[in-house]
């Protein structure tokens, strides 16, 4: 299994993006935020076939970020 450069630096996109979002607007951008992803200049049959990858970082970041609010 080789690693796909352009499907790491895709996630790092996302996942700087969603950061952005998340500080800004909470976790009702969620949505929002994959939505855009669909529409990025990627175009939309690469945003499709990372979709995964998107949804994992999303996800994920908003578990994070739970995690870190009920800490405070």
């Amino acid at each position: 299994m080789s690693l796909d450069i352009s499907n790491y630096e895709f996630c790092e996109l996302v996942k700087l993006q969603f950061i952005n979002y998340w500080l800004d607007n909470r976790k009702r951008q969620v949505e929002v935020v994959v939505e855009k992803i669909n529409k990025a200049e990627y175009g939309n049959k690469k945003a499709e076939a990372e979709l995964p990858c998107v949804e994992h970082v999303v996800y994920r970041s908003v578990e994070e970020q739970s995690d870190l609010s009920r800490r405070t």
